[in-house]
């Protein structure tokens, strides 16, 4: 469900791609699957950040904060820390954002999840513009590109470039 989630996200549904991942959270708490609930909520904020109600998104992404780590998966905790940094963006602490989306890539890359890597460094570089660092922010969409280029990531080179 999870999956179809995110692919609804991808093709510009975010509404309903909410729907399968809180579809999904509910069947994950229901059966005991803590990986599945842990991978959701960080989704779920995100898409709650979409939607206009960031209160909500930023319950969410506390919820999983304090779950992700216990679930002991790097990758999952990438994302959620992609995710994290990206919604602090969207409240305005630029910094505290800057440092949450340099620990998304470092645990991206010492993982081996370029996915949440790049992406982690592509939101980082706005956030550079954000404060007004474009040095800073050239840099960061460099290594992203450099990172693209040595992966076979197709579709998020295309997004990226």
């Amino acid at each position: 469900m999870l999956g179809r989630a995110m692919l609804r996200y991808l093709a510009g549904d975010a509404v309903g791609g909410n729907e399968d991942a809180v579809h999904a959270s509910e069947e994950a708490e229901r059966s005991g699957e803590i990986e599945v609930l842990a991978r959701g909520l960080p989704y779920r904020a995100y898409f709650q950040q979409l939607a206009g109600d960031p209160a909500r998104s930023r319950e969410l992404i506390r919820e999983a904060a304090r779950l992700v780590p216990t679930v002991g998966l790097p990758w999952i905790e990438a994302e959620m820390m992609m995710i994290r940094g990206q919604i602090t963006r969207a409240t305005g602490d630029f910094p505290l954002a800057a440092a949450q989306l340099i620990q998304a890539a470092d645990i991206g890359d010492l993982c081996g999840h370029d996915w949440a890597s790049v992406s982690a460094w592509w939101i980082a570089a706005k956030v550079s513009m954000d404060l007004g660092d474009t040095e800073r922010a050239i840099r960061q969409a460099a290594h992203a590109v450099v990172q693209l280029d040595g992966g076979a990531d197709v579709t998020s080179w295309l997004a990226v470039v």
